[in-house]
């Protein structure tokens, strides 16, 4: 994958990632996003053949025994240095986990919150 950087917009949330900088900015509501976004540093993507994977925890398990994740799809891309501006589409998928609970929980132990994303990406 070619340096590129993305902005995109889904219901209830922006994103900001440089793969350059391996910096991802995350702003919006739900999914455990704290209220005032959050910035993520040394962002490693995944390269995988349905495009890259990014991965980040939002919130570790907390007192409640909850964990959010929040992972985004993006396309893969090989652009010239300096090009143009290119249309792109993404998904984000908020994870909340309750497996970390004290007491042995029963039952569905993930849900998730999925959103569409469209923006834009250049190098």
């Amino acid at each position: 994958m070619s340096a590129a950087n993305y902005q995109l917009r889904g219901p209830g949330i922006e994103i900001d990632y440089r793969t350059d900088g391996d910096q991802l900015t995350v702003r919006g509501f739900g999914g455990g996003l704290p209220d005032d976004g959050a910035t993520f540093h040394k962002v490693t993507p995944t390269a995988t053949d349905v495009g890259d994977i990014v991965e980040v925890v939002l919130r570790r398990i907390d007192r409640g025994g909850n964990s959010y994740r929040l992972t985004l799809f993006l396309p893969q891309v090989s652009l010239p240095q300096g090009g143009d501006t290119h249309d792109v589409t993404g998904t984000a998928v908020f994870t909340h986990d309750i497996s970390g609970r004290f007491a042995e929980p029963h039952g569905v132990l993930q849900t998730y919150d999925v959103r569409p994303l469209t923006g834009v990406m250049w190098n």
